[in-house]
C-alpha cells in the first residue's frame, strides 16, 4: 500500500510542478511546461487522468485564452489535443470549459501564425467525435474557418482541417451540405492528389464521409476526385489504400450510375 502511495506521489510530483508553471510561469516557462504536459499525456491514460484531477487541463485552457504569445496558446492547444484523445473525462472538461469556442477564436483570428492554426485544428478533432461537439464547432463558424485552413495552410494544418471536416460530415448530410457550400471539395480533391502521404488519408476520409450524402458525389467527380483516389490506391500507404477504396466505393454508391463506369476506365477496377 505504501509503496503504491509513493509511486503515485512520484508520478504526480512532475505533473503539478508543470501545471504550478502554466498557470504562475514566465511566458518561456508556461510554453515549457505545457509541452512536458503534453509529453506526459500522450499515450499514458493514467497520466491524462491525473492532469484533468489536478486542474490539469482547466490551467491550459486558461492558457489557451491568455496565453503571452501565439507559441504559447499552440503548445497549449498540442497538449490538450493528446489529453482529450481518446479521454471522454478530459474531451468533457474541454468543451464545457469553452474550448471549442477558444480553439475556433484562434482559427478565426487572422494575426494567429498558421502553426497555431494547425494546432488549434489539430486539438478540435478528438473534440469532434460527438455530435453535440460538431454540432458547437459548426454553430461557432468552425467550418468556413477550417475549409480555409485546408486551402491556405500549411501541410499539416490542412491534413488537420480535413480531419475535423471529415468528422463533421459524419454528422448529418445537412452537414455534410453545409461543408461543400463552404467550399471544401476542390481542396479536399487537391489535397488528395498533392498533399503529403497524411494529408492524403485525410483527404480521402473526408472524401468518404462526404459521398456518404447522395448529392455530394458527383460534385466530387466533377472536381476531378477519382484521379487521386485511384492514385492513392494504387501507391499510398495501407491506410491511404483503405481510405482511397472506401471512398471510390461510396462514389460509385451515391453516384449516379456513370460514376462506377468512370472509375473503371480510369483504372480504378482491376481486370
Amino acid at each position: 500500500r505504501r509503496a503504491e502511495e509513493a509511486a503515485e506521489t512520484e508520478a504526480r510530483a512532475p505533473i503539478i510542478q508543470s501545471i504550478e508553471k502554466v498557470s504562475s510561469g514566465s511566458a518561456d516557462e508556461k510554453h515549457d511546461a505545457a509541452e512536458e504536459l503534453m509529453k506526459l499525456a500522450t499515450g499514458n491514460r493514467a497520466n491524462q487522468i491525473r492532469i484533468a484531477d489536478l486542474g490539469g487541463v482547466t490551467a491550459l485552457i486558461n492558457l489557451l485564452r491568455d496565453g503571452p504569445t501565439d507559441e504559447v496558446k499552440e503548445m497549449a492547444a498540442s497538449a490538450l489535443a493528446k489529453l482529450s484523445t481518446g479521454n471522454i473525462l478530459c474531451q468533457t472538461i474541454i468543451v464545457e470549459a469553452s474550448g471549442i469556442e477558444l480553439l475556433i477564436a484562434l482559427l478565426r483570428d487572422a494575426a494567429v501564425v498558421d502553426e497555431t492554426k494547425t494546432e488549434a485544428a489539430g486539438a478540435l478533432f478528438p473534440l469532434s467525435f460527438t455530435d453535440t461537439a460538431r454540432k458547437r464547432i459548426a454553430d461557432q463558424g468552425g467550418i468556413p474557418l477550417l475549409v480555409e485552413l485546408l486551402r491556405d495552410g500549411n501541410r499539416d494544418g490542412k491534413a488537420n482541417a480535413a480531419d475535423v471536416l471529415g468528422s463533421l460530415a459524419a454528422c448529418s448530410d445537412a452537414m455534410s451540405v453545409r461543408i461543400v457550400e463552404a467550399g471544401a471539395i476542390e481542396p479536399l480533391v487537391r489535397l488528395a492528389n498533392r498533399g503529403t502521404p497524411k494529408g492524403k488519408v485525410s483527404a480521402a476520409g473526408a472524401i468518404i464521409n462526404l459521398s456518404i450524402t447522395n448529392a455530394i458525389a458527383e460534385p466530387i467527380v466533377k472536381a476531378g476526385g477519382i484521379a487521386p483516389l485511384i492514385s492513392l490506391l494504387r501507391d499510398g500507404t495501407d491506410d491511404g489504400k483503405v481510405w482511397a477504396a472506401g471512398a471510390l466505393a461510396y462514389l460509385a454508391l451515391r453516384g449516379d450510375a456513370t460514376i462506377a463506369g468512370r472509375i473503371a476506365d480510369a483504372g480504378g477496377i482491376a481486370p
